[in-house]
């Protein structure tokens, strides 16, 4: 989420926040973005605006945005059209999910390794979370593609192995998370989720063709770039996903279970402030 300059002269610093509703029935004079739009709303803590019908367009939520109250402005809390202006983060914040790596004594990376990789090659802010492989980190790049070739290109010449990445923004593991089968991930006393995150070529409705589920042992969904997939504890031994790991498809795939996706949500999140 991102959060706007603070008013200067406030007796306690306020923040203004862009929530998944952004600024519903407020004011604008300067147009806003007017493609991928949805009703926002703007709120400072437990202080609210007054209410006036919206003008000039929505803010779309695919892209980061803050909001600046001009300098002449700031402390007039109670004017009802602020000039504001619309700027788009020049550093986003990204999830690299690396393929393959420290499993079975196989592509053995050090994470003090890999975040100085990543650092050495110009990205900020860098921050690796547990053996399996997530980085996140800044990069004023905004195109996945390039990005993915560049960071697959870099880890392949630093630690020498054929490396695979899959990269995702902060708006796409917040849709990760959020759009979550019912249910998914709230009894793990009883079941094992996970989610399978899907290179950029293969869709989730391809790579579901090659899952098969056991009725009363394990279930599958689909989502935007990944396969959700839950398998009863108890009977873990007969779920149908150590069969899908046997196919040339889990090349094209990188599972991380549901405590670390929700947890690198967390990690990016903490960013956007």
């Amino acid at each position: 989420m991102i959060l706007a300059d603070h008013f200067t002269e406030l007796p306690n610093l306020i923040w203004l926040c862009l929530t998944p509703v952004a600024l519903q029935n407020y004011k604008f004079r300067n147009p806003l973005p007017t493609e991928n739009m949805v009703t926002a709303s703007l709120s400072l803590g437990e202080a609210q605006l007054p209410k006036q019908s919206t003008q000039g367009g929505e803010l779309a939520t695919s892209q980061e945005y803050t909001i600046e109250l001009p300098p002449n402005r700031r402390t007039a809390v109670d004017t009802h059209e602020h000039d504001m202006t619309i700027h788009r983060s020049p550093n986003p914040t990204w999830l690299a999910l690396l393929r393959g790596i420290n499993v079975g004594g196989r592509n053995v990376i050090r994470m003090a390794d890999l975040k100085k990789c990543f650092q050495d090659d110009g990205f900020r802010d860098v921050v690796t979370y547990i053996q399996s492989g997530n980085v996140i980190f800044r990069s004023a790049s905004a195109e996945p593609g390039p990005l993915t070739a560049r960071i697959e290109g870099m880890l392949a010449a630093a630690f020498d192995y054929k490396a695979k990445v899959a990269l995702r923004s902060y708006e796409q593991m917040l849709a990760v998370v959020e759009e979550a089968p019912a249910g998914f991930g709230v009894r793990p006393d009883v079941y094992r989720y996970d989610v399978l995150f899907l290179f950029g070529f293969l869709t989730a409705a391809d790579a579901m063709e090659h899952v098969r589920t056991r009725s009363g042992v394990d279930e599958a969904w689909t989502g935007e770039g990944v396969l959700y997939f839950s398998r009863l504890i108890e009977k873990a031994s007969r779920s149908h996903l150590s069969r899908l790991a046997s196919m040339p498809v889990y090349q094209s795939m990188t599972i991380r279970n549901w405590r670390t996706t929700t947890r690198l949500l967390e990690l990016m999140g903490g960013r956007e402030g």
